[in-house]
């Protein structure tokens, strides 16, 4: 492994100008569930999710992951 050491940053970074401020009042929430609770989830219960492609790829993917604890590990 190569490590090099940077003394200046490498992105230039500009001035913010007022159409950077978020407007006030407006406030945005994204909600995504941790990928990691899917295989959580069919390890420990055997449940799937109720899409049949997603639920082929968890099973398919699953095989990769163990859960000790309440950590998930590949």
């Amino acid at each position: 492994m190569f490590v090099q050491e940077l003394n200046v940053p490498s992105i230039k970074q500009e001035a913010s100008t007022p159409t950077d401020t978020p407007m006030p009042g407006v406030q945005v929430l994204v909600v995504n569930p941790a990928w990691t609770q899917v295989f959580i989830d069919y390890l420990w219960d055997h449940k799937l999710p109720n899409n049949k492609i997603e639920a082929e790829q968890v099973t398919h993917r699953g095989k990769n992951y163990v859960v000790v604890g309440d950590r998930l590990y590949r």
